[in-house]
């Protein structure tokens, strides 16, 4: 099972894939602004509760506006892959943005 949520100024995905080898059996990979998540059960075999129940597990997760791709963290514990993808923070000043006009004056 995977779920994917807000939390605060992240995108977070956790999926339920136990028995796996993070180092050898789950890669997660950016390209553009789509996540890839891939995990695979080496022996094929599926793993009851999981989304893995086929031996694999694959998620294309578009990343919103504003984030920072350098900052995508994976952790893998418990059976559990938890991918973290924070926003870029934000000014929090106010821009004025001048309004223009054809106009020569007010009147015309």
């Amino acid at each position: 099972m995977a779920e994917e949520f807000r939390d605060d100024e992240k995108l977070v995905i956790m999926a339920d894939v136990p028995g796996l080898r993070p180092d050898r059996d789950i890669t997660v990979s950016i390209s553009g602004d789509v996540l890839h998540i891939r995990a695979r059960c080496d022996d094929g075999v599926g793993i009851p509760e999981s989304d893995l129940r086929d031996g694999s597990f694959e998620r294309d997760i578009a990343l919103p506006a504003g984030t920072d791709e350098s900052k995508v963290t994976a952790h893998y514990a418990d059976g559990v892959l938890d991918v973290r993808a924070p926003m870029r923070s934000r000014s929090g000043a106010t821009r004025v943005v001048p309004v223009t006009s054809d106009q020569s004056s007010a009147g015309g």
